[in-house]
């Protein structure tokens, strides 16, 4: 019995060695295989990376550093649900580990997640509010959401732990424009051109603030830089030749032009962009000389990228010209091929109505209408809409025009001259009691206009339609 007591002790010693032995072995042989994915992942051999990362996992589950490691190759080989399962792991495992809560928030937002990589970034901030650059994160989360107000506020924290933040004060000014503060938003661009010379992104939006400001030589100089910065780009150099033309300087545009043509004569841009600006002189004032090197350089253009915009291009110098009956097949052309330049549909309009074309002119506008849904401001939506009404009323079509003169008097509610106009045509097609009720209403929205008071007393005076509703066609 003696004998058996002092064996129990040892026994229980070498079971417990034993166990601390495996212990130990399992441990180094987790950071032993944690090591081999490291290295995997340094010779870019990603499914090496992962497998051994895989192994460690099976030894020891409960350990966080292996999950953030196999999550940040799978992120790296752009398997995103695979990432954001061990992310999501590693977080629960230990929640205190940074990078794993701020990548976390990284897949959620290559993922579209927007509100949930908020979250992630914000959780991280909750523990440490001086990372400047999960600030930035969370800012580009809650912009993409649509929430200015946070990103704003966000970035001005970023800036405020890091000065020289160039990128930051950039996307500031984004999200200051976006918010319409154009005084705020161009301070914060023009701290990070100063800050970052060559960065091309507060370049860009600050030549567009530029010009949006009506500066014209502070928004040449911005793309001035711009092509200085990247020359072998085209459309630097046909943003800023067709800066230079809008601001009347048609010399500088074309030889800027031309110098681009020399570095890259193979890119028909550059002389769709002589094209246009040859063009934009033409559409100043009289000028047949610029209207035929318009007609000549988008000729040459459309015969080496016949697109929508070449053609309507052609197609609109051929109409400023004078020749509707060579323009009208271009812009036919223009209006068919996708994608469909923004100008192609409204310059065939107006050159089948110069030709008698009235349906087609009519349905061309019908359709730019359709394409441009609601981008256009609301008084080129209600003249839009006029003209279609017009035309409809020239085809003996009262239903349509009535619709279309609607849609003007919705998208320019604060002119009397349109509910005027659809009562007219409301009377005319017989619709006697439509018309009383269209200009009693606009009557008592505008009880001061004349044309208005005078056609509410023609009607009452004469209450017989003149001629029946014609059938729309």
């Amino acid at each position: 019995m003696r004998r058996l007591l002092l064996v129990l002790p040892v026994a229980a010693v070498a079971a417990l060695l034993a166990f601390a032995y495996a212990s130990f072995t399992a441990e180094r042989r987790y950071y032993d295989l944690v090591r081999q994915g490291e290295d995997a992942l340094a010779r870019s051999k990603s499914s090496e990376a992962v497998e051994a990362f895989s192994g460690a996992i099976a030894i020891r589950s409960d350990r966080m550093l292996a999950w953030f490691k196999r999550g940040e190759t799978y992120r790296a080989r752009g398997e995103l649900d695979a990432a954001l399962r061990d992310l999501r792991q590693a977080v629960e495992i230990d929640p205190s580990v940074l990078p794993a809560l701020e990548m976390l928030g990284d897949v959620q937002y290559d993922m579209g997640r927007y509100d949930r990589a908020a979250e992630r970034y914000e959780a991280f901030l909750g523990v440490d509010d001086r990372s400047d650059t999960v600030l930035y994160k969370l800012a580009l989360a809650r912009f993409a959401e649509g929430q200015l107000e946070a990103a704003t506020k966000a970035l001005q924290r970023a800036v405020v732990l890091r000065p020289r933040f160039a990128e930051a004060y950039c996307f500031l000014g984004i999200c200051l424009r976006a918010a319409d503060n154009r005084a705020d938003a161009l301070a914060a661009l023009n701290r990070a051109a100063e800050l970052a010379p060559a960065l091309l992104a507060a370049r860009e939006e600050l030549a567009s603030l530029e010009a949006e400001l009506g500066r014209p030589q502070a928004e040449q100089r911005h793309l001035e830089a711009l092509v200085a910065l990247d020359p072998d780009r085209p459309d630097r150099y046909t943003a800023l030749a067709l800066a230079y033309a809008r601001a009347g300087r048609t010399d500088v545009a074309v030889t800027t032009l031309a110098r681009a043509t020399e570095r890259m004569p193979d890119r028909p841009e550059l002389l769709t962009a002589l094209a246009r600006v040859w063009l934009m002189v033409g559409e100043r004032g009289p000028d047949r000389v610029a209207l035929d090197k318009a007609i000549e350089a988008s000729a040459r253009v459309v015969d080496q990228s016949p697109t929508s915009e070449t053609m309507a291009l052609l197609g609109r110098s051929l109409l400023l010209a004078g020749k509707t009956g060579q323009a009208l097949p271009w812009l036919q052309r223009a209006a068919t091929r996708h994608p469909v330049d923004p100008l192609a549909l409204p310059s065939l309009a107006d050159a089948a109505e110069r030709l008698g074309r009235v349906a087609e002119a009519r349905d061309a506008l019908v359709k730019h209408a359709t394409l441009d849904g609601d981008r256009a401001p609301g008084a080129l939506t209600a003249q839009r809409a006029v003209r279609i009404a017009r035309l409809c009323d020239r085809l003996d079509d009262a239903t349509g025009a009535a619709h279309w003169l609607e849609r003007a008097i919705a998208a320019s509610p604060g002119e009397p001259e349109y509910p005027a106009q659809l009562a007219r045509v409301q009377w005319d097609a017989g619709l006697t009691e439509e018309a009383l009720v269209t200009i009693g209403r606009a009557r008592q929205r505008f009880p001061a206009d004349q044309t208005l008071l005078d056609l509410e007393r023609r009607f009452q005076a004469s209450p017989r339609p003149r001629r029946r509703a014609a059938r729309a066609t």
